[in-house]
């Protein structure tokens, strides 16, 4: 993944006190020394970088410093989407100081005739949390699963649209296990599509 951020100089930002409207922060609540930490801009992590894995083959790679997302910032909540409706997932961090927000987008140009499919689900019951979507592209083996989830990561919320890659495959089977245990077959979707899908 290559990535850019909404904002350069992470090492070199100010810290607190240069931020209007920060002069409240570090609550009354924190310990004197984190919140001089605080109030300095020191990192409360060591200045320890952010990883990014790349899972493949069975293994995951480090490729943190080639994905220009390894901030030295002190991340604290994580959301993994398609910002851009590129079909591929982007990623916007919430920093716990300096810099509050960056947006890390996927700008790698994906191989010629590789596609995606982006799904939606609803149920007339409630937002069917916990539903296990299985997408299988046309010639592939086996389907790869994601489940939605809203709370899957700290301080964190995620969407509810579920991007999977297709590779060169044309179109896809999708199915859904309900969270109440029906399985459901909604059949071929095209690469390329951005689908609802509903009970």
């Amino acid at each position: 993944m290559v990535a850019t951020t909404l904002l350069e100089g992470a090492e070199a930002a100010p810290g607190v006190e240069q931020h209007p409207g920060h002069e409240s922060r570090p609550e009354d609540f924190m310990h004197p020394w984190a919140r001089e930490m605080y109030r300095r801009g020191f990192s409360f992590n060591g200045g320890e970088r952010t990883k990014v894995f790349l899972s493949g083959s069975g293994r995951f790679a480090d490729v943190s410093d080639v994905s220009q997302a390894d901030s030295p910032l002190d991340g604290r909540g994580l959301i993994a989407a398609g910002f851009d409706d590129a079909g591929d997932v982007d990623l916007f961090v919430h920093n716990i100081q300096r810099e509050r927000h960056h947006l890390y987008r996927n700008e790698l140009d994906p191989a010629p005739g590789t596609g995606f499919a982006a799904i939606d689900l609803a149920s007339a019951r409630r937002e069917p949390i916990g539903a296990t979507v299985l997408v299988q592209p046309e010639g592939a083996d086996a389907p790869t699963a994601q489940a939605l989830q809203r709370g899957s990561g700290y301080a964190s919320s995620q969407p509810g649209r579920l991007v999977f890659g297709l590779g060169t495959a044309p179109s896809a089977r999708v199915l859904v296990r309900w969270p109440w245990g029906a399985l459901e077959d909604f059949g071929e979707v095209a690469a390329g599509s951005r689908v609802l899908r509903v009970e």
